[in-house]
């Protein structure tokens, strides 16, 4: 998913100047430029009154991560001026969520601006205090914007109150917040990329077996745990996914049949469905219902083959807890991971509209 790319820009009142790429609103906004250090919360600054007339930097790296909703306004419309940031995301993930951040913005007219070196904007405010600032989508003169945050009323001597308070009073009516509704399967699971490297302790690891309702599994062996982190440290799993290399070492059979060592994984596992990663070879998937069933490589254009086996993960483990057909769970996965081989070093996700794309090409 992208964002169409509108070029932006920050300039303070010193001359500092920032570039980046706009979200939200077009225009200008003018304000004392701040920062908030906060990880979360961003709707709750966006909307507190004690903002109005200023820009607020967010440190935190991403924001709009889980969307905007009804309940967590600190009143009823953003009070700051504008909003600059690392990485505004485009895919907000929230049950609560009812838009983007940068939808809801749009909504308000409230400027934005990310893309920039927030850390350096930081730093400089930090050293040289709040200063005015302006964030524009529509100039990008820097002796102009400088001209006009030099101009800026700020904040001294003004009746901010006055602009922010309620008209009239007002009853407050709302209840508690409802609980996540029941997701479609009644059965929420739990996916676990295990890379060995020492968060999944013993008593974690006895406690996801024992409690997750599914249970999906990728379980990693590699040089930084040198081999020694294993599936079988796990008592059970519904799903299973993981490349020949770690069957083999979990089974400690280097030339064995590989159906035996899956059929003797399965069983130890109690799981019901799995898929064992083979490269050049596609995969090779082993279901309770359905027995055996290869899928073949989709793809001859290798460009990285590092985060295959993780995407081919990343999108079978939902259909698998949801219920979709293993053979076109499998196939749905190695599309995944024929699109993430051709990008180096898991550069972008793979998006939806290019699977879409993909499967098209090959149906032809």
């Amino acid at each position: 998913m992208t964002r169409p790319e509108r070029p932006a820009m920050l300039v303070l009142a010193d001359g500092t100047a920032f570039t980046g790429t706009a979200f939200g609103a077009d225009g200008e906004a003018v304000g004392e430029v701040v920062f908030n250090t906060s990880l979360s919360g961003y709707q709750e600054i966006i909307t507190d009154p004690s903002y109005r007339g200023q820009i607020v930097t967010m440190t935190a790296p991403q924001i709009g991560n889980y969307g905007v909703n009804a309940d967590d306004v600190e009143s009823s419309r953003p009070w700051i001026e504008g909003l600059v940031v690392k990485e505004c995301s485009l895919l907000p993930s929230n049950w609560r969520a009812t838009q983007s951040l940068d939808a809801y913005l749009k909504e308000w007219g409230v400027v934005g601006i990310e893309g920039l070196d927030t850390r350096a904007l930081t730093k400089h405010l930090r050293d040289s205090g709040a200063q005015e600032g302006v964030i524009s989508t529509v100039d990008f003169d820097v002796d102009r914007l400088t001209a006009k945050a030099k101009a800026s009323p700020g904040l001294v001597g003004r009746d901010l109150v006055r602009d922010v308070t309620c008209e009239k009073p007002y009853q407050w009516t709302e209840g508690p917040w409802g609980r996540a509704p029941e997701t479609a399967t009644k059965k929420p699971h739990v996916v676990v990329y295990d890379f060995g490297h020492g968060l999944f302790t013993p008593k974690i690891v006895k406690y996801l077996c024992a409690k997750a309702p599914f249970l999906a599994l990728n379980v990693q062996a590699n040089s930084a745990n040198y081999g020694f982190n294993i599936i079988t440290k796990y008592s059970r799993a519904d799903y299973v996914c993981i490349d020949e290399q770690e069957i083999r070492l979990a089974t400690h059979k280097k030339h064995e049949d590989l159906r035996k060592l899956i059929r003797k994984i399965y069983k130890k596992m109690k799981c019901s469905r799995m898929i064992v990663t083979r490269g050049p070879y596609g995969s090779d998937g082993y279901f309770k219902s359905q027995g055996f069933l290869n899928s073949p490589a989709l793809t001859d254009k290798i460009v990285d083959r590092v985060g295959a086996g993780d995407a081919l993960f990343a999108i079978t483990a939902p259909c698998m807890a949801g219920g979709l057909e293993n053979d076109l769970t499998a196939f749905v996965g190695n599309v995944a991971g024929a699109l993430q081989i051709q990008t180096v070093g898991n550069r972008k996700p793979v998006e939806f509209p290019e699977m879409v794309k993909f499967i098209n090409r090959l149906l032809k």
